[in-house]
């Protein structure tokens, strides 16, 4: 259940690829930056003392640099490696960032752009882009139950018992868990689960704000499936392409030539094919693309993490998070939390047994903050009248987001 360990620091919450200029970019996000605070945008290439160095948002010149010469901005607006620092992020630095290097002769290094949006704080679970999700059912399903999913209002599944009226089997796990394939932006929004007993009496509603994300990674692939690492370049049928994982040849090809690896392991574009992924297959891809003459195409790189399926939230290391309370809490209610089996939190009203006031909100739900990997693991909450009755053990588990991971083309 351990995500990506270790990788090279670089932003709060999430780094992805850049793409050339020379491509049309996606309309889609390319990196999320949370509201309020700071971020990182990589400048995904090895800058040299003398470099001139241009970043642009939204096409309006924001920091300018000529070697040590600043011309525009604060020396502190960018990194030593020249990636632009955003501070207390908000809504309007949203955009496309462009950065332009020049040689001191003039001679362009290249244009790399990235498409930059600013996450809200009310997001409670975020699904990778690209991947499955399930968002968790947290009440025990009856057989004989009643059972409906909304996303932003609207009917997605409906199911009574056996029967179902809306949505396909595979929609939802065996305990009521609604499934998401392939996630995209579009499944963004607030997801609602309604549960009635075959008498039509309400055994809760149960609701969850899903954000979309294209990775705390720069790539996720899940555990057990395939995947492709994408190779940025356009490859000749001359060139010669030799991929890494983390730092050893896995696979090496001189035009039609093969070297290291099968033919099978790389798609016609020269991408790299991995096959049933495993934990043992995380880490920094390096693709080095050479023209037959032996000059430099590009080299580029790009950190894979590995998502275990039984995730279902996922939190941001060194960054606070709330694992919510599915249920509404009442005044005279007795709640405690428990992290793998072990109390870590127990009030009667309002009165404090174990923790503090401050490690729960107003409606019961459970605060972290400064998220470690020593949090990962099962949180469940209990939940009882004064008079001790069960109003529901509520379950999810937890995985924790690689320590800030960063994409980075040498």
């Amino acid at each position: 259940m351990k995500m990506a360990a270790a990788f090279i620091v670089s932003a709060l919450l999430i780094c992805s690829s850049f793409t050339s200029c020379t491509e049309t970019p996606d309309a889609d996000c390319e990196q999320f930056a949370p509201a309020g605070g700071n971020f990182t945008v990589l400048l995904p290439v090895k800058l040299d003392a003398t470099d001139r160095l241009m970043w642009k948002r939204n096409g309006e010149n924001i920091f300018r640099r000529h070697g040590e010469l600043m011309i525009l901005g604060k020396v502190e607006d960018v990194s030593e490696d020249g990636s632009l620092r955003l501070r207390q992020v908000t809504k309007e630095m949203e955009g496309t960032y462009e950065a332009e290097v020049y040689t001191q002769d003039g001679k362009s290094r290249g244009m790399f752009q990235n498409v930059l949006c600013v996450q809200d704080a009310d997001c409670e679970q975020f699904a990778p882009a690209g991947g499955d999700f399930t968002l968790h059912l947290p009440v025990k399903l009856d057989a004989t139950d009643r059972l409906m999913w909304k996303r932003n209002g609207e009917n997605i599944l409906r199911s009574h018992g056996e029967l179902m009226i809306l949505g396909k089997v595979e929609d939802v796990s065996e305990d009521g868990s609604l499934r998401l394939r392939q996630v995209t932006k579009k499944m963004e929004g607030t997801y609602e689960a309604e549960v009635y007993t075959r008498d039509g009496i309400s055994r809760g509603t149960f609701q969850n704000v899903l954000c979309v994300q294209d990775a705390d990674c720069e790539q996720f692939a899940p555990a057990g499936g395939d995947f492709t690492v994408h190779l940025p370049a356009k490859l000749d049928a001359t060139d010669r392409l030799m991929w890494k994982r983390n730092g050893e040849n896995i696979f090496r090809r001189h035009g039609e030539l093969m070297i290291l690896g099968k033919v099978e392991d790389v798609s016609e574009d020269g991408s790299l094919r991995l096959r049933q992924v495993t934990k043992k297959m995380e880490g920094t891809y390096e693709a080095e693309v050479y023209t037959r003459d032996g000059i430099s195409r590009g080299t580029f790189q790009n950190v894979l993490c590995v998502q275990d399926a039984d995730c279902e939230q996922f939190a941001p290391a060194g960054g606070d998070f709330t694992v919510l309370l599915p249920v509404k809490l009442d005044a005279t209610d007795r709640l405690m939390w428990k992290r793998n089996g072990e109390n870590i939190f127990r009030r009667h009203g309002e009165l404090m047994i174990l923790g503090k006031v401050e490690d729960v909100s107003e409606d019961g739900s459970l605060r972290l903050r400064q998220v470690t990997k020593k949090m990962e693991g099962t949180y469940e909450a209990e939940v009882y009248t004064r008079d001790g009755i069960s109003r529901g053990t509520f379950q999810n588990v937890l995985c924790v987001q690689g320590e800030s991971i960063e994409l980075q083309v040498a």
